[in-house]
């Protein structure tokens, strides 16, 4: 711990002997032409949680409060689950949810709050359904390898962010939604800001009852039944402060999050009143010292987390708390010839505590992080290099290659971008030291990967070819191909009278996704009209290359529970402050066995949104909206004798002031 304070008084240091700079360098992102940068954003002083953003060859799609609030997504598995490649799989509303990105596990998907790795040091996942996104700014799944922020994202990453304007602003927002099956929500966030000062805070508060009806497909003759023990209440709020004083920012934020909800079981079991409890504490600083030359970010943050279960049937119950300490300091140095070189040092604490643990679990984990640059307006090449340690030992080294370069072909600018790296995924406490069965001589799995893809954007200024008479139109698309491969892959297995987690299969997951949005906006009847469309695909073949189980005859077969096919589609039609929204999420089958013989069918449930924003005095706006849910009453799993509820309805208002 000493070496890493001395350390980051090291790295520091610069930041104090450049803020006797006499001129202001405060980072400001400008409109770049079309050629320079194909997502460019208007001009606004921004501040983000990162030093250096999310490189442009990774896919990756962003959703910002605006588009949160259309969508009516009230978790991160919402949000993933209609507008993603990404597989959610969850066993009903607001129950467990764990992605799977590129045909990986949950594990092998890192979450993020404002840069704080967030993954439960014990589970080695995070659940998406108690993230709720009405107290966030914003959603991001990034698919593929990343060294720059941590190992172990064998699949991708999420990440969830506040984000702080520097500028004169002040609002109000207060939402409520209510809706079948007794589910409810309100939320409210405040926002102050000037050109240095920033203050935000917002609070939530959800219940649901769950006691949707379903037909039970478990016993001899198909029943219709209620879903019991699915009841959901959850409260939590976020604070963030900023201040910011030339070329230094100063941030804090904090997050506070109660979820109390029933287990329900599968078909034909009856409920025995299983609860769980999940209770998390995040709270992360940075300071940020931003030069012409030099740019420094120091980040002190901390995680606490607690999960409870309890089975009043038969008297048992467990508690397990983690608590992870995370210091990192990034140093990022600018030459004048189109170099630069970003150096990261981070380290992160954990100790765990619980009824399956004898005694306190701990390690200490340290990384360094080098990345050289070189770029120009169209042109980027990267190399980097990440080695990690548990304590005084080197466990491993990691390099990695990307880039991108775009082309213009006749007046349309084509970015074609790579990403080759190794990885490793540490194993969780869980599958080191639960009693009985873990296996505390666990390997880390290793993993290869690698990305080639290409995107264009034809905006409405591209040319005539993209404009009409009453209006204009763009198409953008992006296709990536990948390729990875995973060995040590852990799996717990029966041993005797327990199971107990084993390296013991090497894995190949490859394939190909697909994005696409479509937009025309025109005058018809007098009126101003616009139509949209967006458009996921993803194809993923996900197969066992060698295991260490003698006959395993999962060999050449398709992992379970990983779909080959997931298409997501939605179309919006605005005219009048009307927004109307029609989207549908389409999902292969899914194996359920090492021989693939038993599958889960396809399923394709549609959702509908029809909302209207009326504009008030000054920037006050009031707007109200309904979702309806399943809109064909389709009767689908996700998981295995779980069901899903058919047709629902959530009317939603919102007012800003």
């Amino acid at each position: 711990m000493k070496r890493i304070l001395i350390c980051s008084l090291i790295l520091s240091l610069p930041a104090f002997i450049n803020a006797q700079e006499k001129k202001d360098s405060t980072m400001i992102v400008k409109p770049a032409s079309v050629e320079e940068d194909m997502y460019a954003i208007p001009e606004v002083r921004i501040t983000g949680f990162r030093l250096s953003p999310r490189p442009k060859n990774l896919h990756n799609s962003k959703f910002d409060r605006e588009e949160l609030d259309k969508q009516g997504s009230f978790s991160v598995a919402d949000v993933l689950q209609t507008q993603t490649n990404a597989y959610i799989k969850t066993y009903g509303p607001n129950t467990l949810a764990s992605p799977s990105i590129r045909g990986s596990g949950a594990s092998h998907t890192q979450v993020y709050w404002n840069g704080l790795p967030i993954n439960s040091p014990t589970l080695g996942q995070s659940d998406l359904s108690i993230l709720n996104t009405e107290i966030m700014d914003q959603v991001s799944i990034n698919y593929g390898s990343d060294l720059s922020s941590s190992s172990g994202a064998l699949g991708g990453s999420i990440e969830l962010n506040d984000e702080l304007h520097w500028q004169r602003s002040s609002n109000i927002r207060y939402r409520q939604r209510s809706g079948s099956f007794s589910s409810r929500s309100s939320s409210i966030c405040l926002q102050e800001s000037s050109d240095n000062l920033y203050f935000s805070a917002a609070a939530v508060y959800a219940s649901a009852v769950n006691n949707f009806s379903y037909v039970d497909r478990a016993v001899a003759e198909p029943t219709s039944q209620r879903m019991e023990n699915a009841d959901f209440t959850q409260q939590g709020g976020t604070v963030t402060v900023g201040y910011k004083q030339k070329k230094h920012e100063i941030k804090f934020s904090g997050l506070l999050s109660k979820a109390d909800r029933g287990l329900p079981v599968i078909m034909g079991v009856s409920s025995k009143g299983e609860r769980q409890l999940d209770d998390s504490f995040m709270g992360v600083m940075d300071y940020q010292y931003l030069g012409a030359r030099f740019q420094n970010q120091l980040k002190l943050g901390s995680v606490s987390l607690v999960n409870r279960y309890a089975n009043p049937a038969i008297e048992l119950s467990a508690e397990h708390v983690s608590q992870v300490l995370i210091f990192q300091n990034e140093a990022k140095f600018l030459f004048k010839e189109l170099w630069s070189i970003n150096s990261r040092m981070a380290g992160r604490l954990e100790k765990a505590t619980s009824s399956s643990y004898s005694g306190t679990k701990s390690r200490d984990l340290f990384s360094n992080y080098t990345e050289f640059e070189r770029s120009s307006r169209r042109t980027k090449y990267t190399a980097r290099v990440r080695t990690e340690m548990i304590g005084q030992e080197l466990v491993a080294v990691l390099p990695g290659l990307s880039g991108w370069v775009v082309l213009n072909n006749k007046g349309v600018p084509l970015r074609i971008k790579w990403n080759a790296s190794k990885n490793y995924r540490l194993p969780s406490l869980n599958d080191l030291y639960w009693l009985p069965g873990g296996n505390p001589d666990l390997l880390p799995e290793k993993g290869y990967s690698a990305d080639l893809g290409i995107s264009a954007d034809l905006n409405s200024n591209g040319g005539d070819a993209h404009k009409t008479l009453n209006g204009s139109s763009g198409n953008w698309f992006e296709i990536t191909g990948f390729y990875a491969n995973i060995s040590n892959w852990i799996l717990w297995t029966p041993t005797g009278q327990t199971w107990s987690p084993q390296n013991l299969k090497r894995v190949r997951n490859s394939g190909v996704e697909v994005s696409y949005k479509g937009s025309r906006s025109f005058s018809a009847f007098g009126l101003s009209h616009s139509l949209t469309i967006n458009m996921c695909y993803s194809l993923i073949e996900s197969k066992v290359l060698e295991s260490e189980v003698f006959g395993d005859q999962s060999i050449g077969n398709s992992m379970i529970f990983i779909p080959k096919h997931n298409m997501k589609y939605n179309l919006e039609y605005q005219v009048l402050n009307w927004t109307f929204i029609f989207g549908q999420c389409l999902t292969g089958r899914v194996y359920l066995d090492a021989v693939n013989q038993s599958y889960m069918p396809y399923y394709g449930p549609s959702y509908l949104i029809i909302s209207k924003q009326i504009e008030g005095v000054g920037d006050s706006r009031l707007k109200l909206g309904v979702k309806m849910n399943n809109l064909f009453n389709e009767e689908y799993q996700i998981m295995p004798y779980r069901p899903m509820p058919g047709f629902n309805v959530n009317v939603m208002g919102e007012i800003v002031f």
